[in-house]
């Protein structure tokens, strides 16, 4: 990845994850011409599970394995269903374990309703009733995810059997950031950026230069990797998406987080920090950084009196790939296995 790309991505990780901050790097470069039709796409990348009604849209859900209770995989902003590859098979082994696109994202429909926690939350809820998954379900949240299954156990807490936060953000974390890595959180900046990449996604010009948009992401598996791009970039509706999650984040006022009395909870933070991929960023910001953020997870572990905080010593933010067996080891024993 483009260091500087990937200098933004580390700053501003509790918004959007590494390959959609490379495509908003990128989209200056759009011209307008003709885009390709989202059924061509399609009918050479169809949906690999189901296509679920959840009150006038669909969201696409595909689950694996058989034994209850049922894991659901929620992805951080910007990354699909798919960004679990790594872990969902090797979870089918010991339990059922179920992907979904939220609305937007992937092979799901836009959604009419805002991007609030509770809103998404619910509509994961509409999903897996209408699918008829019974609870109770074990929720793994990586990022920007792990708020929204923390808000799925405040709102339907006897459905619920634990939670793991993968390097899960927190709501207000901003605030509490050093001050040289809020000038690259500019929400304006980024919602500029993603208003250019909606339009250079709708007039085609993305699809027609993939490289140059969006490099294939080296730690998925290559088709995996490759339906992923293409999705993203033949309609501007996942951006949409990630554009409509931080209009809210960056205007909310979040309140004190709510205990989880002692639900099983399992927080898995990262540990590695590469200060070369951060050019421009001094060692000792970083430094503060990292410790503000370890203090964040230390947080989110505090939230239950049946909780275990975990760092995965050799990954970075995007743990189920960098570290997929680390997060498998979390969901076994959050699991009881």
């Amino acid at each position: 990845m483009n260091p500087r790309i990937k200098s933004v991505f580390k700053a501003s990780r509790q918004w959007i994850s590494t390959r959609a901050l490379g495509l908003l790097a990128l989209a200056g470069a759009a011209l307008a011409q003709g885009g390709p039709a989202w059924a061509d796409v399609l009918a050479k990348y169809p949906p690999i599970g189901q296509m679920v009604d959840v009150g006038g849209y669909k969201l696409h859900l595909y689950c694996q394995g058989s034994v209850s209770p049922t894991v659901v995989l929620e992805a951080g902003s910007g990354a699909t269903g798919l960004y679990w590859s790594l872990v969902q098979p090797e979870v089918a082994k010991f339990a059922r374990v179920c992907v979904y696109d939220r609305a937007g994202y992937g092979w799901s429909d836009p959604s009419p309703k805002p991007r609030t926690y509770p809103v998404m939350a619910e509509e994961l809820h509409t999903l897996l009733a209408n699918a008829k998954i019974p609870g109770p379900y074990l929720l793994v949240g990586h990022s920007l995810g792990g708020i929204i299954v923390r808000h799925f156990a405040y709102q339907y807490p006897a459905e619920v059997a634990g939670l793991v936060l993968v390097d899960s953000a927190t709501e207000g974390q901003m605030e509490r950031f050093p001050a040289a890595l809020k000038k690259l959180q500019n929400p304006d900046d980024l919602l500029k950026l993603l208003r250019g990449l909606e339009a250079s996604i709708a007039s085609g010009q993305a699809a027609k230069n993939p490289d140059a948009f969006l490099p294939l992401e080296p730690r998925l598996p290559r088709q995996t990797a490759e339906t992923f791009r293409a999705l993203m970039l033949a309609h501007p509706k996942q951006v949409a998406a990630v554009r409509a999650e931080l209009e809210v984040i960056a205007g909310e006022k979040p309140a004190p987080l709510r205990r989880l009395g002692n639900l099983k909870l399992i927080v898995l933070s990262h540990g590695y920090t590469d200060p070369a991929g951060q050019p421009g960023v001094p060692p000792e910001v970083i430094r503060e950084y990292e410790q503000v953020w370890a203090q964040l997870q230390s947080e989110l572990a505090a939230l239950s009196s049946n909780s275990k905080h975990q760092v995965a010593q050799k990954s970075g933010h995007n743990i189920q790939l960098e570290q997929p067996d680390a997060v498998i080891r979390a969901i076994r024993e959050a699991l009881g296995q």
